[in-house]
């Protein structure tokens, strides 16, 4: 007999209702694996280098007498903090007019602590926090990015606090903030923090697969530094949902159960949707800070769509996007998809259907001739049009296109000349009734696709099936979509040789007289 293990989503349920049982006592040293507290020699402001004394003096005079003391563990961090601060360095030094050190002091705290984003200095697209504070009586800055854990937090100064207060891995150090920089915990939030890190609080730093696996959940059900509306109940659903809909029959209908109430107007779903605020231009400083305020309100609108892949937790939306110099970080990057691909785009004409935000098509727009990408969403496709304009990427070009309403045909008579060497299709098919119809268009239109499955297990196979009926080559090129911390089952496929092109390249062959 066998036995089906629960989903993750039966196993987080159960996991919250042993969490309710635990009380909001402060988590012990125990809890996070650290030694008793050890006072560590303390540094004053004198014995620190010249250069960062104003740094230090200024978080000093912030400090009031209405203070908290926590203690957190030193541990080793990935080294993330040291390329953040390089690549805004110039940003951080307006912000606090001094030079901080390339790397950060990594801490895990014995309890969580939720930061207030409102007294928060904040940096790179406002995703990226500071606070001061002070460390074993030393004045540095804490500092955060918007998804962090809640018992996680690295510090900053303008030396090496290693080597300053003679720190190594697992001593015990103590921390003080201001009261006005510390935001009450909700129960709820808690009570997730608990689930999801008691008796595992060090696995932020060191498992990186179950941290990135379990970010969205914590972002979803408020454990982490991210600010915005939280709805714990429809969360556990959706994770539920998503045990069940892997279950053979039961999940596929499932899944079309939920589409269709989806498609409903909108029904049930608003309380959900992304709440669009337009961000004034009067503080912009300089045109090309008006301009770059501007489409951030463009692709923050696309967020309005309420689809579930309108990615509102990410700045730029589902794409990662270079604008003006700017990144910024979307849901999927296309340069991590497109690396193993090994596709020559040098002079290729490309369409992309389900293009999006048009990202992949940004991403390539030096190397190929032409670029079309279509979407049913009118939002999406004046994001990628106004894109488009901005950054001078006159090959470029975005339709709107309903694949299930309009004539297939006619997305040919979009594209220039009607040539096109390549096609995106990428996780569109579990979004649209006709999916056979659109694979079999890309085969007969194009002599190359770049193909990403999406849905349940059944679904994928189904569409690698459809897929190996049109295309004599079909390769798999990335058995998950590692890209996306969201989804991860995906797979990516090259579909080359398409069958009805190859039957008619037979045919005309033969149909040349033989040479006398």
């Amino acid at each position: 007999m066998t036995h089906n293990r629960p989903s993750k989503g039966m196993a987080l349920a159960v996991s919250l209702a042993v969490a309710g049982s635990v009380s909001r006592t402060t988590v012990s040293h125990e809890l996070i694996g650290a030694r008793p507290y050890e006072p560590i020699r303390n540094a004053s402001i004198c014995d620190l280098p010249p250069h960062t004394n104003n740094l230090l003096k200024t978080a000093a005079t912030t400090m009031s007498t209405q203070a908290i003391t926590t203690h957190g563990v030193v541990t080793s961090g990935r080294g993330n903090a040291r390329k953040h601060i390089a690549e805004n360095a110039h940003e951080i030094r307006l912000l606090i007019n001094e030079v901080l050190f390339p790397g950060s002091l990594n801490l895990i705290l014995e309890r969580p602590l939720f930061f207030s984003n409102a007294t928060a200095l904040r940096f790179a697209n406002t995703q990226r926090l500071l606070w001061p504070g002070k460390l074993n009586q030393v004045p540095v800055w804490f500092y955060r990015w918007q998804q962090t854990p809640l018992h996680v937090l690295e510090v900053l100064s303008g030396t090496k606090l290693r080597d300053r207060l003679n720190l190594k891995d697992g001593d015990v150090i103590e921390i003080e903030i201001d009261q006005m920089h510390v935001t009450p915990i909700t129960r709820t939030s808690h009570l997730a923090w608990l689930a999801l890190w008691a008796g595992r609080a060090d696995w932020a730093y060191t498992h990186d697969r179950y941290y990135w696996r379990t970010r969205p959940l914590a972002i979803d059900l408020g454990a982490t530094q991210d600010n915005g509306e939280h709805h714990p109940v429809r969360t556990l659903a959706k994770y539920i949902y998503g045990g069940v809909k892997r279950v053979p029959v039961i999940g596929p209908a499932a899944m079309r159960f939920r589409n269709t109430l989806q498609a409903e107007d909108g029904r049930g779903n608003q309380e959900d949707r992304y709440v669009f605020a337009r961000e004034d231009l009067d503080s912009c400083r300089t045109p090309a800070d008006r301009e770059f305020t501007r489409i951030r309100n463009i692709l923050n609108y696309t967020k309005t769509s309420g689809s579930a892949y309108s990615a509102t937790q990410y700045p730029a939306g589902y794409h990662t996007l270079e604008i003006f110099g700017h990144q910024l970080k979307g849901q999927r990057d296309p340069r991590l998809r497109f690396r193993n691909l090994g596709v020559n785009f040098s002079g290729k004409r490309i369409l992309d259907i389900g293009t999006n935000q048009g990202g992949m098509l940004f991403a390539i727009r030096d190397q190929i001739e032409l670029g079309v990408g279509i979407d049913f969403d009118h939002r999406m496709v004046n994001a990628a049009n106004r894109l488009a304009a901005s950054t001078g990427a006159d090959n470029l070009h975005f339709f709107v296109f309903d694949l299930e309403r309009d004539p297939l045909d006619l997305i040919s008579d979009l594209v220039p000349n009607g040539r096109i060497d390549i096609i995106f299709l990428l996780s569109v098919c579990m979004w649209i009734h006709n999916w056979r119809s659109v694979i079999r268009f890309c085969a007969d239109t194009a002599d190359v696709m770049v193909f990403e499955s999406n849905g349940s297990d059944e679904q994928q196979s189904n569409q690698e099936i459809e897929l190996r009926t049109h295309f004599s080559s079909v390769r798999i090129i990335e058995d998950s979509s590692e890209d996306d911390p969201t989804q991860k089952r995906r797979k990516l496929f090259l579909c080359e040789e398409a069958q009805t092109k190859r039957v008619a390249r037979s045919q005309a062959l033969q149909s040349v007289p033989a040479a006398n």
